[in-house]
């Protein structure tokens, strides 16, 4: 599905949206908690998530879900570099 940048900017204004968001919040907090390796990145280059602004995808991560600070930059760099 649409990764949670694209999600997150929707979501004000598409309460459908939200709903889908609310749900991938669940599956990746499970994720999480189950351990299993989840990588940062997604979709960018679009009017309401420009080119240069997928490093929110670190703070989404944390206030989405339930990514300490050190595991979303894991998520993003260790993860996302492998």
């Amino acid at each position: 599905g649409p990764a949670v940048g694209l999600m997150a900017a929707l979501a004000p204004s598409l309460p459908d949206v939200q709903l889908l968001l609310d749900a991938q919040a669940k599956t990746y907090s499970a994720l999480r908690t189950r351990g299993l390796r989840v990588v940062v990145g997604g979709d960018y280059g679009f009017r309401v998530t420009p080119q240069g602004t997928n490093a929110n995808d670190l703070l989404l991560f944390q206030r989405h879900f339930g990514y300490s600070p050190e595991e979303a930059l894991v998520a993003a760099t260790r993860h996302g570099g492998a």
